[in-house]
């Protein structure tokens, strides 16, 4: 089973090497993308579905609009990306379906959206230039699913576990320590059944042979984990000691209470036997193509998707999003460390389709259900 988590690693020292080399531009008037800007304008609008955030909002939105006038983003945003795609599954089959680009999320796009049958090809809508290999580290974006046609990414950040009260933090350094039962009722994580970066911890457990199932029964027993949907409050309530750990938090809600408080710390790679391990994953910049013919506004969504892969998308992300991005040609020094890979830490990527397929999902989130029923 471990086999199936593949090791996405890098340099840092490759963040510097692409610096003004290849910058692909969405606004570049070349003949025939100046035509698909002309129709994308007239269009004048790209439905983009992701899930709730406002940093998220600024970055997938905002950001957009305010590189690529004349086309406005109409973005809906569910509770989380799980949401989305039940909604996206829903209006399909009822064939009511309204939107142009699916964005974040992608363990849910590869593990309930693929198999259904819900998404068309992204290839054929983007630009060589965007996936130019020397404008990426270790040569392109990443494909998640298999055919490496469907669902694309393009940030790959080291992922913290979570945070801690600073009243305990220092007793957090390996795994088994989440597992004391001073922390029963005291952790607070959103549902890793759901898409989201919980999700991606867990199916991290699961995979990992120095945790594997009979730590995920362990940890996720009946009562020992505080559910909820809003990341936010998570954070927020570790803060306050109203819980002890937060796990599975998104960067923007770490950072935004990290600027305002002292009494939370961020949790470092915790030791899975002797060695160190997290994940590196992203979801940010997931982005796949609903399978409709034709779309709502089919050239402003191909203006869209190849935006996010382009320098300016990437900047954005960083910039606005707080995250790491793959990109060569973005500046990205002031990212805090906690983001990119440090030596001696093993991090593990399960965004790809071997490791958060619908087969492996659905066995973790099984043992998932079984260990909240165990009281």
């Amino acid at each position: 089973m471990a086999g199936l988590i593949t090791r996405r690693t890098f340099s840092l020292g490759a963040l510097s090497m692409g610096l003004g080399a290849l910058a692909p531009d969405v606004r570049a008037q070349t003949p025939d993308w100046s035509r698909v800007l002309e129709a994308a304008r007239k269009e004048g609008q790209v439905h983009v579905w992701g899930a709730a955030g406002d940093v998220l909002r600024k970055f997938w939105k905002d950001s957009f609009d305010k590189d690529v006038p004349g086309i406005a983003v109409r973005l809906f945003q569910a509770n989380t990306s799980s949401e989305r795609d039940s909604r996206v599954l829903r209006d399909l089959q009822a064939g009511v379906l309204k939107a142009d680009v699916l964005i974040g999320g992608s363990g849910g796009m590869v593990g309930r959206l693929k198999p259904s049958k819900a998404l068309q090809p992204l290839k054929p809508l983007l630009r060589a230039d965007v996936l130019e290999p020397k404008g990426w580290i270790d040569g392109g974006p990443l494909w998640v699913d298999n055919e490496r046609e469907y669902i694309l990414l393009g940030d790959l950040p080291a992922s913290t576990p979570g945070v801690a009260h600073t009243s305990v933090a220092g007793e957090i350094t390996s795994w088994d320590d989440l597992l004391n039962p001073k922390f029963d009722g005291k952790i607070i994580s959103l549902d890793p059944r759901q898409a989201g970066l919980s999700f991606a911890f867990a199916l991290f457990m699961l995979q990992t042979p120095e945790l594997g199932p009979s730590y995920l029964q362990r940890l996720y027993r009946g009562g020992r984990i505080v559910f909820t949907v809003d990341q936010r409050q998570a954070a927020e309530w570790v803060d306050s000691g109203r819980m002890l750990v937060g796990t599975g938090i998104r960067e923007s809600e770490i950072a935004g209470v990290l600027s305002v408080s002292n009494s939370v710390k961020v949790l470092p790679a915790l030791r899975a036997g002797a060695t160190p391990m997290t994940l590196a994953v992203g979801s940010d910049t997931a982005i796949c193509i609903p399978n409709l013919d034709p779309l709502p506004n089919p050239n402003a969504a191909r203006i869209y998707v190849n935006w996010l892969y382009s320098k300016l998308g990437q900047q954005a992300l960083v910039d606005v999003n707080g995250q790491f991005s793959l990109r060569t040609d973005v500046d990205q020094n002031h990212l805090p460390e906690r983001l990119k890979q440090k030596p001696g830490v093993v991090y593990k990527n399960v965004n790809n389709e071997a490791s958060a397929g619908a087969d492996i999902a659905q066995q973790m989130r099984d043992i998932v259900t079984r260990a909240i029923a165990d009281k």
